[in-house]
């Protein structure tokens, strides 16, 4: 598939995002006239090109646009190979959902797949969850995966780690979800092995 020359680009990395179709998609949100946007495409497969064009992430997204699925191999990186994050774009993402469901609780932008395992900075891969879902459940288990990847890193063995995160919305237009699903798979050659599973809910 010819890759799209529109890009993300930050001060460390450079990244494309396409449809099913080839089509080059904005995976930022935008604040236009006071209100968030978002456009990449509803009920449709995205996937992510690094600058070497080699796939680094795949999502799927609703009616409403809104992200179902992530999947993506995990690397364990170093901060100077990590992307940027975006502050901006996790104050958008929060924004949206606020918008829509005004709150004095707080919210946090927390990735989907995590900075320190080679997630993007922008909203496709952002969403709207409670400060201590995001800082406890996610930021621990984030641990777990990390301390597996380190395990990992100490065999002879080239095993490729991949996660998958099925997102649950509990409300039709809801941009915060309801329940992730999250499955971490050990994959050995042409065998795929659950090291964990973890469901939380919000």
């Amino acid at each position: 598939m010819k890759k799209s020359s529109k890009a993300v680009q930050n001060s460390k990395n450079l990244y494309t995002a396409e449809d099913s179709k080839g089509n080059a998609v904005d995976t930022a949100a935008h604040s236009r006239n006071k209100k968030v946007k978002i456009f990449y495409p509803p009920n449709e497969t995205i996937y992510v090109y690094g600058k070497e064009e080699e796939r680094i992430a795949r999502y799927r997204t609703d009616g409403e646009a809104r992200v179902i699925y992530a999947r993506a191999v995990l690397r364990s990186l170093t901060p100077a190979q990590r992307f940027d994050r975006s502050s901006h774009q996790q104050t958008l993402v929060v924004r949206l959902f606020k918008e829509m469901y005004p709150t004095d609780e707080a919210y946090e932008g927390s990735h989907i797949i995590a900075a320190v395992f080679g997630g993007l900075p922008s909203a496709i891969n952002l969403l709207a969850l409670p400060r201590d879902v995001n800082q406890k459940s996610m930021g621990n288990f984030e641990k777990e995966i990390q301390a597996h990847l380190k395990e990992i890193a100490k065999t002879s063995a080239r095993i490729t780690v991949k996660m998958e995160v099925f997102i649950t919305y509990d409300h039709p237009n809801s941009p915060s979800p309801q329940k992730l699903r999250i499955e971490v798979w050990d994959i050995y050659r042409s065998k795929r092995t659950l090291w964990r599973k973890r469901t939380i809910l919000i």
